[in-house]
Formats: C-alpha cells, sequence, structure tokens
C-alpha cells in the first residue's frame, strides 16, 4: 500500500492520520498503529509517516476547517455564549447556517452549527466579545479568501460580508 504520491503523503494517508489521533492515538504512534492494522491484513505499507508529518496533517485539517467555515458561510442565505472557569472568562462562538450535504450535493440543505472557536477572555463585557468577533471573523475570512478553493470558486469572504447576513438572517 502507497501512502505517499510523487514524494507526499496522499490525503488518504492524512486523513487517517487525522482520524488517529482525533480518536486518542499519539501522534508519534501513528506509524506504527498504521503498520500494524496493514499487517493484521496481509498489507505491507511503504513509507512510515513521522511525528512531524502526522502534526502538519493535524495543522492542515484546522486550515482546512477555517475554509470550510469560511465557504459555507459565503454561501449562507443569511450567537456566542460565555462562561467562566476557575475565575477565568471563556467566550464560545459559533453559527447555525443552512448548508448543502457533502456527500449528496443534490440534496435539500439542512441545519448545522459551526463552532468558531472557544477563547479566554479577559471578561464578559460587550467590547471584549465584539472584538472577540472581530478577530475571529477577520481570521476565517482571510484564510478562507487565500485559499486555493475561494480562487477557483472565484469568491471570497469580506468580514462586511459575514455582518451582512447575521443581520439579515437576525432581522
Amino acid at each position: 500500500m502507497k501512502l505517499t504520491r510523487g514524494g507526499a503523503y496522499t490525503s488518504q494517508a492524512r486523513a487517517l492520520a487525522r482520524t488517529l489521533v482525533k480518536n486518542g492515538c499519539a501522534m508519534g504512534s501513528v506509524a506504527s498503529v498504521v503498520a500494524k492494522v496493514a499487517k493484521t491484513f496481509g498489507v505491507s505499507v511503504d513509507r512510515s509517516m513521522s511525528r512531524r508529518s502526522v502534526s502538519r496533517a493535524v495543522l492542515e485539517g484546522g486550515i482546512a476547517a477555517k475554509i470550510q467555515l469560511g465557504y459555507e458561510i459565503s454561501q449562507a442565505q443569511s450567537n456566542g455564549d460565555g462562561t467562566s472557569h476557575k475565575h477565568t472568562n471563556f467566550e464560545a462562538r459559533h453559527v447555525a447556517l443552512k448548508v448543502a450535504s457533502y456527500g449528496d450535493p443534490s440534496a435539500t440543505r439542512s441545519h448545522k452549527i459551526r463552532l468558531l472557536g472557544v477563547d479566554s477572555s479577559v471578561d464578559h463585557s460587550s467590547e471584549t466579545q465584539l472584538q472577540g468577533w472581530k478577530d475571529k471573523v477577520l481570521d476565517m475570512s482571510s484564510t478562507f479568501s487565500e485559499s486555493p478553493l475561494a480562487k477557483r470558486l472565484e469568491t471570497q469572504l469580506r468580514p462586511d460580508d459575514f455582518a451582512r447576513k447575521v443581520v439579515t438572517r437576525s432581522m
């Protein structure tokens, strides 16, 4: 079984590494787990993925999630929550969107809740919450707008677009 093509790990190999890490496998153990599972099924693998390569695959998945969120918001026809733990304030930012199914693009759009992130904050003041939203939206919109997907679709997501969609949907 070839984990690489042209010297680079295949998208399936990177996805497998992310799945293993997501389910509790240490990054440094991914190669041995893949090799043992392959051996169990009588398959040999051509190369083992280093801890560093696994780490890069995980980071790549995070960037892909930001791009996906930016895309979904850019296509949306368009709240956050705060809490504290041991005197540290946290802000959770999420959006509810009607999105297409990736498995079946002809299916009707369904409502999904997407998490923009959970971050610590100085306080729960409206100014702090607003600045947190601005920072998240700016990061997500720039990541999406600079992505190959946005360039291929000839689209972008500006922070103003996000604000306009939120205001339009809530009124």
